[in-house]
């Protein structure tokens, strides 16, 4: 629209729009009819640069999500470029990087979905226990420091950092303790540096 009014905005050609949400938020009607509106834009040969991008934990507060809801239903939409980003660190960071890339390239409105794990309630007055067993609740803690592991792993290669990942090296040298130190301070020491026994890629979301 400012291009076409010739209105300078400052902004790169290729800028997108990024926009996140939650598994359970994006049944809302606001976030629909913005998906909505954006598909039907494109639909009208209207450029619609948004990455919709949709972290599911499966679970809005305590209401379980319908497992694949997200995949069965925004996958098949048309006028919607759909990504979901699964498998080990790297194979992860190639799918949002190809989903970044579509968008900004197509102007196509796309969307990505991210399997993550959420530790601890929804909020202070949201008792976990309350919904879910001590086994999903260890399981959660286990992931994250399984996690952290990972991505500590990736920063201290740092040919790797430099050629697969480009935007982590900052986690090198930001301020703060190492990432498992971290993970130590959240967690119990027991909890830690307990070596938790997780399928192949569970740590990156797969299902």
């Amino acid at each position: 629209r400012a291009a076409k009014l010739g209105i300078e905005t400052g902004l790169p050609e290729d800028a997108i729009t990024c926009c996140t949400f939650g598994d359970a938020s994006v049944n809302h009607a606001t976030a629909l009819s913005g998906i909505n509106s954006a598909r039907y834009a494109w639909r009208r040969m209207n450029p619609t640069p948004v990455l919709f991008i949709c972290e599911d934990n499966q679970r809005g507060i305590s209401v379980e999500t319908p497992r694949r809801w997200i995949r069965d239903f925004f996958s098949r939409l048309e006028h919607l470029r759909y990504f979901e980003a699964s498998g080990e660190l790297e194979e992860m960071w190639d799918t949002i990087s190809l989903a970044i890339q579509t968008c900004r390239t197509t102007r196509q409105p796309t969307f990505l979905r991210l399997r993550c794990h959420r530790l601890w309630g929804h909020a202070g007055s949201d008792v976990q226990s309350a919904y879910m067993s001590q086994a999903e609740i260890e399981e959660a803690k286990a992931m994250l420091v399984l996690a952290l592991k990972e991505v500590e792993r990736a920063c201290q290669a740092d040919a790797q950092v430099d050629v697969a990942y480009g935007g982590l090296p900052w986690a090198k040298t930001m301020p703060g303790p190492p990432m498992l130190q971290a993970a130590d301070h959240v967690l119990s020491g027991a909890e830690a540096g307990a070596e938790a026994e997780t399928p192949a890629g569970a740590v990156c979301g797969m299902e």
